[in-house]
């Protein structure tokens, strides 16, 4: 195979020689990875260097984190016997401020049944896991599956479920991290258990890890016991980030609600103060919090009392090494001004809102410009929204 160039002609055969490797590996890290997996037929030479590790960490490193959302998408179709059918599927959406473009992405693990249910468990440099939950046709019992996958290269992986992993009803708190110092995915389940000490009632949290090089879960030594009830313990407004999972909890001493979290990296749990939200005696609201992710940081959008005419978006900083945590009000926006619809959470520092028919809609806080995303085609429900960045990372 010959490639040329204005200047010369450069001949690539057996080896990569005759073109300076570290400009070969500044061209190449630059591609996408759809070219990339091309190019592996072009050598040997060059199928080996798109798999060194340290060629996936450069392109990674190359690789835009918020050129890319992940979406996850939901069909519903008629079947045969003229009942509804559930169809998941996945699409990237790439928006550069003034166009938007939907992109599917052919996973065979959506292809060959009809999910109950799928969750997203979270993103980590280019990897995705997902909770699959099937539904026995005999028992009706609910079966869960954990799988891990590369959507760029279509690679997947199932994984083995924890024991205990969730009762009926419960929503899973699951972390996914790419762990960049090991060069391996990590996972952590954290499980709430009824404690009764004999004067009060509480829940005890436990955490197990599973990873990729072990492919088995480990119990965590460390435990949380904290005063609150599944009732209100928020699992289902959960958010990862950095290889943290935060959740919410209300004290049934205080009745103050603070945020609940595990590190995957330490495997410690901490107990993080809330912005403080003097609620008057006359005002009735429900105070249950909801994180969002703010330029990669954990956030929570508010209403600011009493009147409730404006929200506020508070933004949560962690001090150096120690394990002190502050809150800091970034946005202050009217709430006649804000679209109507459901908050997914933030685009490149805009709001994204899901509105009636499953409208897509980014409302700039600063210039109180909104604008419309064309709809996917063959969308039908928007579930989910993450941020997503392609590589090349393997998952066995």
């Amino acid at each position: 195979m010959k490639i040329c160039t204005r200047k010369k002609r450069l001949k690539v055969s057996g080896s990569y020689n005759s073109m300076n490797e570290d400009v070969l590996v500044e061209i190449l890290s630059k591609l996408p990875v759809k070219s990339l997996i091309r190019f592996r037929c072009v050598s040997q030479e060059w199928n080996a260097l798109t798999k060194n590790t340290h060629f996936i960490a450069r392109h990674l490193s190359c690789s835009d984190p918020n050129r890319y959302v992940f979406l996850d998408r939901l069909d519903r179709l008629a079947g045969n016997d003229g009942n509804k059918t559930r169809l998941y599927g996945m699409s990237l959406l790439q928006d550069d401020g003034e166009k938007a473009k939907f992109t599917s992405l052919d996973l065979s693990f959506f292809n060959h049944k009809s999910w109950f249910a799928v969750d997203y468990l979270g993103s980590s440099n280019g990897l995705v896991c997902l909770l699959l939950e099937d539904e026995n046709c005999i028992t009706k019992e609910r079966e869960d599956s954990i799988v891990v996958c590369n959507p760029a290269t279509r690679d997947f992986r199932y994984l083995p479920t924890p024991t205990p992993f969730r009762k009926k009803g419960d929503w899973p708190l699951l972390c996914f991290e790419f762990m960049r110092d090991s060069r391996e995915f990590k996972l952590a389940s954290i499980f709430p258990y009824v404690s009764d000490n004999g004067s009060e009632v509480g829940l005890t949290f436990q955490a197990q890890v599973f990873t990729q090089s072990t492919n088995s879960w480990r119990q965590v030594i460390n435990k949380l016991e904290f005063p609150s009830s599944k009732r209100d313990c928020h699992t289902h407004s959960s958010k990862s980030l950095n290889g943290v999972m935060y959740w919410a909890a209300k004290d049934t001493k205080s009745n103050e609600n603070y945020a609940l979290s595990f590190d995957i990296y330490d495997e410690v749990f901490h107990v993080i103060d809330l912005p403080m939200l003097r609620v008057p005696e006359n005002v009735h609201l429900r105070n249950r919090p909801s994180f969002l992710i703010w330029k990669n940081s954990l956030a929570m959008l508010r209403p600011s009392l009493p009147t409730g005419y404006y929200q506020e978006l508070w933004v949560m900083t962690k001090s150096g090494t120690t394990s002190t945590f502050s809150w800091t009000r970034q946005l202050r926006m009217r709430t006649s001004s804000i679209p109507s619809g459901r908050l997914m959470g933030f685009l490149n520092e805009q709001l994204l809102l899901k509105a009636w028919k499953e409208i897509l809609i980014l409302y700039d806080p600063e210039t109180k410009k909104m604008r419309k995303i064309p709809t996917h085609k063959s969308a039908k429900r928007y579930c989910q929204f993450h941020h997503y960045v392609q590589s090349l990372l393997p998952i066995w």
